[in-house]
């Protein structure tokens, strides 16, 4: 897969600025178990998206997982160093993906939270026409176990 390259601050200033905006969100994970297995899966949501004065990027969803009556209130915010993945309800969770630093989290599970460090290896953002594309690459580490991980997230704006 070729790497999307990182948008400098300054490319995101020059870009027309986002008023709140509501947006089809497709994210698309991938890990790598450190047996080899991997594990695939996509989503779809209806989100708001907007542009912070910083050039980040913050967007807002509803979140619907497996045995949890409640939808979760989920908020991922990209900038060019960092991405934050946070669900607030029934399961809560905030994972922060840095490039280059290890960050500990508690990542809750229907079956109870688990410890987890976290530390990217890359951030890349792409505008096409009206869309946002962001990859990011991260490990989770869990004592001597290693999951490599991929996210995709695509904003498409609704028509």
């Amino acid at each position: 897969m070729a790497k999307i390259p990182v948008l400098k601050s300054e490319d995101f200033r020059k870009r027309r600025k986002l008023e709140e905006t509501d947006v089809i969100l497709t994210i698309t994970g991938r890990q790598i178990q450190p047996d080899g297995t991997e594990e695939k899966h996509q989503t779809k949501h209806r989100a708001r998206c907007k542009r912070n004065g910083d050039g980040a990027y913050e967007i807002t969803y509803n979140e619907r997982m497996e045995g949890i009556e409640e939808p979760l209130e989920s908020r991922i915010t990209v900038d060019k160093r960092r991405v934050v993945i946070e669900r607030k309800g029934k399961l809560s969770t905030s994972l922060l993906l840095e490039k280059g630093r290890r960050n500990a989290c508690l990542y809750e599970t229907p079956y109870g939270a688990i410890p987890l460090e976290t530390e990217a290896d890359s951030i890349d953002a792409l505008t096409v026409d009206r869309n946002i594309h962001i990859r990011v690459a991260y490990r989770l580490l869990q004592g001597s176990m290693t999951i490599s991980c991929t996210v995709g997230i695509r904003m498409e704006p609704v028509s």
